[in-house]
């Protein structure tokens, strides 16, 4: 209905239930997106032990799980297609990227990031479908790596403009209100032309809550649409359910 709804929140018991007999019914299947492509399916085995907006799944194809970057599961086959072309980052945007980076940094009396920092990363990925790459870069400096910056660039003439940054200066001084945003994927999930741009990110307030933020180009810039995640707890297998 052209509106992005949120899942139910930790207190709506009854609508987890809900949401859980709709899409987590064993046996149902999913499509896989990962990196703007078509990457095999995953079958519902049974609700995860410890959150019922969690299910244990069995993976068919070529998504990648684990590392960085995200995978997507639809039942939609209006999707079909609307994935961005994604790759890896050249050098060249790479330091094109670090050109914008580093003075928001040292503007507010930071240190400079490190390109290949333990939480950095940058992406590529045609967002508009015009041949040339966007880039989705995350940057995090400081002991904890607590002082991050978030940036979606575009190309301009031979260089890249910022169309939104999301910088953050830790004021905790432990560290511990840092924010964190990893791109999921570009997909155009209303049918304009245009990817939207979709990353998880982590709740301050909680070491244990999460949320989705979908962000959409409006007038020549990045706006959030939707806010939305739920819990992410441990899995019957150690791992980490989001």
């Amino acid at each position: 209905g052209a509106r992005y709804v949120a899942p139910p929140t930790i207190r709506m018991k009854a609508a987890r239930r809900r949401f859980a007999d709709t899409y987590y019914r064993p046996g149902q299947q999913y499509r896989l997106l990962s990196d703007g492509a078509e990457a095999g399916s995953v079958t519902v085995k049974k609700l995860n032990a410890c959150d019922a907006m969690g299910a244990e799944v069995e993976v068919s194809g070529s998504a990648k799980m684990e590392g960085a970057g995200g995978t997507l599961a639809t039942n939609s086959d209006s999707l079909r297609g609307r994935a961005s072309a994604r790759r890896e980052p050249t050098d060249a945007e790479a330091k094109a990227m670090m050109r914008l980076v580093s003075p928001i940094f040292r503007r507010n009396g930071l240190d400079d990031p490190v390109e290949q920092g333990a939480l950095n990363s940058l992406h590529a990925a045609d967002l508009n479908g015009d041949g040339r790459a966007e880039l989705i870069g995350f940057y995090g400096t400081g002991a904890k790596s607590q002082h991050t910056l978030f940036i979606i660039a575009e190309p301009q003439g031979g260089g890249f403009k910022p169309t939104l940054l999301l910088f953050h200066k830790s004021r905790d001084k432990y560290g511990d209100d840092q924010r964190y945003h990893q791109f999921v994927d570009g997909i155009d999930l209303d049918g304009d032309g245009i990817s939207e741009v979709i990353t998880s990110g982590n709740d301050p307030r909680s070491t244990n809550d999460f949320s989705y933020t979908i962000y959409k180009k409006r007038r020549g810039h990045w706006q959030s649409i939707y806010v939305g995640g739920g819990l992410k707890c441990a899995s019957e297998m150690g791992g980490e359910v989001y």
